[in-house]
C-alpha cells in the first residue's frame, strides 16, 4: 500500500431501502491537524464542522475587521497632533526627529537672502533651533514668536555649547542650502559655489 493510500480511505455504506452501495472518500488533507479549517474527517465533500485544534486558522471576516481597525487607527494617529511637531510640548523638535521646515513660497529676494546666509523674510523670518540645544544636532526652522523663550524647546537651563560663531556658521549654511532647494541655480547661477 502506498503512503498516499493511507490518507485516501474509501468508505462504503449499504442503504437497505434501495439496496444501493454508496461509496465515499475520506480524504485527510492535514493528517497532523496543523492547518485547521474545514473538518477533513467528514464523509462529505462539504463539511459543516470546523476543526482547529491549535487555533491556527483565521476567520476571513474577523481578519478583515482587524486589518480595517489597524488601518483606521494608523490614519487617526497620522492625522492627530501627536504625529506633527508641537512647539508647546517640544514633540518633533528632537535630535532624532525629521527636521522641521517652514513651508511657503520663496520670492526671488528670499532666495537671494538665503544664498547670502540671511533668513527669508517671506516665511516670517524663522529662527533656527538646535535640537535639545546641542551643537551639531538637527536644525529646525521655528517662527520667532514661538521659539524665543520657549521652555519646551529649551529645557536646559544653560547653553549646551552652541556658541555664537557656531550659530552664525549654521545659519549661513542652512539658508544657503534651503535657497538651493528652492531653485537658486536657475535664478542666481553666478552665486552658486562648491
Amino acid at each position: 500500500m502506498h503512503r498516499l493510500d493511507a490518507l485516501n480511505i474509501v468508505a462504503k455504506t449499504f442503504k437497505r431501502e434501495t439496496s444501493a452501495v454508496l461509496t465515499f472518500n475520506l480524504v485527510v488533507f492535514d493528517p497532523l491537524g496543523l492547518n485547521g479549517g474545514p473538518n477533513p474527517y467528514s464523509y462529505v465533500h462539504n463539511p459543516t464542522g470546523w476543526v482547529d485544534p491549535l487555533g491556527l486558522a483565521t476567520c476571513p471576516v474577523i481578519k478583515q475587521r482587524v486589518l480595517d481597525n489597524i488601518a483606521a487607527s494608523k490614519a487617526a494617529r497620522e492625522s492627530s497632533n501627536f504625529s506633527k511637531p508641537n512647539t508647546k510640548t517640544g514633540f518633533g523638535y528632537g535630535v532624532n526627529d525629521k527636521p522641521v521646515r517652514i513651508s511657503g513660497d520663496w520670492s526671488k529676494q528670499d532666495i537671494f537672502n538665503g544664498l547670502h546666509g540671511r533668513t527669508p523674510k517671506g516665511l516670517g523670518s524663522p529662527d533656527l533651533h538646535h535640537a535639545h540645544q546641542m551643537p551639531g544636532s538637527a536644525i529646525h526652522e521655528v517662527l520667532p514668536n514661538v521659539h524665543r523663550g520657549n521652555t519646551a524647546l529649551h529645557p536646559n537651563k544653560f547653553n549646551q555649547g552652541v556658541t555664537p560663531a557656531m550659530r552664525d556658521a549654521d545659519r549661513k549654511l542652512h539658508w544657503w542650502y534651503r535657497a538651493r532647494e528652492q531653485g537658486a541655480e536657475q535664478i542666481y547661477p553666478h552665486l552658486i559655489y562648491d
